[in-house]
């Protein structure tokens, strides 16, 4: 992964991740991965941790580093997947324009990540190979099997 990162602490299960967004203020964030129905699939969740430990999945943090959050948990997402090699991740966007967001990201990290992961986008309608360009409601990545 090319873009600037930032280190983060994972749980003893590996299920969540914590970091600290510092470029203008410190911002403590927070990566969980949680079981869907298939077991083998897992949706994972960014979001601001609060003092009390629950997680602000709304709040934009405004931080002005936005692609190192975004890498930091793309490389949280390869350290989860190296550990289950047979899962998959669910990234689902609760707004259009985090999708936008999401897929800009995915784009820009896929020349690195789609040399050892396969990259899915979720139309509403069928899951593809994700393809530049297309607008999805949802993205699929888990490890290259071929």
């Amino acid at each position: 992964m090319n873009t600037a990162w930032y280190d983060y602490i994972p749980d003893s299960d590996g299920d969540i991740f914590y970091f600290a967004s510092s470029e203008d203020s410190k911002i403590d964030k927070i990566v969980v991965f949680t079981q869907m129905n298939d077991p083998d699939s897992y949706a994972v969740v960014l979001g601001n941790l609060r003092d009390d430990g629950s997680i602000d999945v709304d709040e934009r943090g405004d931080n002005g580093d936005t692609t190192a959050v975004l890498s930091t948990v793309s490389k949280a997402i390869a350290f989860f997947l190296s550990d289950r090699p047979e899962a998959s991740v669910v990234i689902e966007a609760s707004t259009s324009a985090r999708a936008r967001l999401y897929q800009m990201a995915i784009l820009r990290e896929s020349v690195d990540l789609g040399q050892y992961f396969d990259i899915y986008g979720f139309n509403g309608r069928c899951k593809e190979i994700f393809q530049p360009g297309q607008n999805y409601l949802s993205f699929i990545i888990s490890i290259k099997t071929r």
